[in-house]
């Protein structure tokens, strides 16, 4: 059988019982082996980096790395270099990345894996003329942020029963209302942000 990442010449006559043709030549290269281990590492709530390494074979000019979503974000990368970084990603999103070798521009079967980002906790705002006796009005802001629900836990600085308000998220920019606090009382409130099993 043919071995990948390698160059065949083809040579192809036509003939009958008695007379045969000027032979045709033609070069034609088989697809590359696919790189091995690839895997993600430093994910953060932007970014994440790819690795991997080449076929043992070295049948390959360099590497192709896809990233989805978006459908079309694709980079080469020369074939001593064996690691990519994405950035400007969004956080608590999942990825799908993609690499395959690259020869004679042929690719290889791409190697796949998965890989959601950090989440990133939701920035909390108190309105203009928010604050009134027994309650606070927020603004809760989730920008560049997949969740699916942010918790917003209200502690008063002194003795006193808090409690955790869940919200599902529905835009990027929410309004609640923090009710039934008391009259000059200090209290600390801070969120956070949950999908799938994370939380910021």
């Amino acid at each position: 059988g043919m071995q990948p990442g390698l160059e065949y010449k083809v040579v192809i006559h036509t003939g009958n019982q008695t007379e045969k043709s000027e032979p045709t030549e033609l070069h034609a290269w088989t697809k590359p082996m696919p790189p091995k281990y690839v895997e993600i590492t430093n994910v953060e709530q932007d970014s994440l980096t790819v690795r991997w390494c080449g076929p043992e074979d070295g049948g390959y000019d360099k590497f192709k790395v896809s990233i989805r979503p978006p459908d079309d974000e694709a980079v080469e990368v020369e074939g001593e270099i064996t690691e990519h970084m994405f950035r400007g990603l969004i956080a608590g999103r999942t990825y799908e990345i993609s690499v395959s070798t690259v020869f004679h521009c042929l690719e290889s079967t791409p190697q796949t894996v998965k890989r959601m980002t950090d989440i990133r906790p939701p920035t909390l705002e108190i309105q203009p003329n928010g604050i009134s006796q027994e309650h606070i009005t927020l603004s809760v802001l989730n920008h560049k942020c997949d969740c699916d629900e942010y918790k917003i836990m209200v502690e008063p600085e002194e003795t006193g029963d808090g409690y955790l308000k869940t919200v599902r998220r529905e835009t990027d920019e929410d309004v609640q209302v923090i009710e039934h606090l008391v009259p000059g009382r200090k209290y600390k409130i801070s969120a956070v942000s949950v999908t799938q099993n994370q939380t910021s």
